[in-house]
Order: C-alpha cells, then structure tokens, then sequence
C-alpha cells in the first residue's frame, strides 16, 4: 500500500482540515467480484530544528 506524506515547518488548522478532507480516495480492487476500498495514508509531518543536538526533529502530527 502507498503511504504518502507532506513535510513542513507548521501546518495551521485549515491546512490540517483539508488533508483529512482531501486526503481520501476511494477505489476498487479485484474482479468478479470486486470490492470496494478507501486508501487513506495521508501523514502530515511537522518539522524542528534542535540546537542541542544540531539535528532536525521529525514529529506526526495527529
């Protein structure tokens, strides 16, 4: 299964809303019969840049 994911310093509320909207897609697999299925695998990730350890943090956000 596809995973996909947008990386960004901050995602304001709107943007977070829209994914879980957007984010969404339905599609069938099989035949006879086939079946109906929903991929949902949009993460949004949130990124910091820590001046202790001189590495960039990586946080999901939910």
């Amino acid at each position: 299964m596809i995973r996909a994911f947008s990386v960004a310093n901050e995602f304001n509320e709107e943007v977070r809303n829209y994914a879980k909207m957007v984010g969404v897609r339905k599609y069938t697999k099989g035949f006879r019969p086939v079946e109906s299925t929903q991929w949902n695998s949009l993460s949004l990730i949130k990124y910091t840049y820590n001046t202790e350890t001189n590495k960039i943090d990586f946080d999901l956000i939910e």
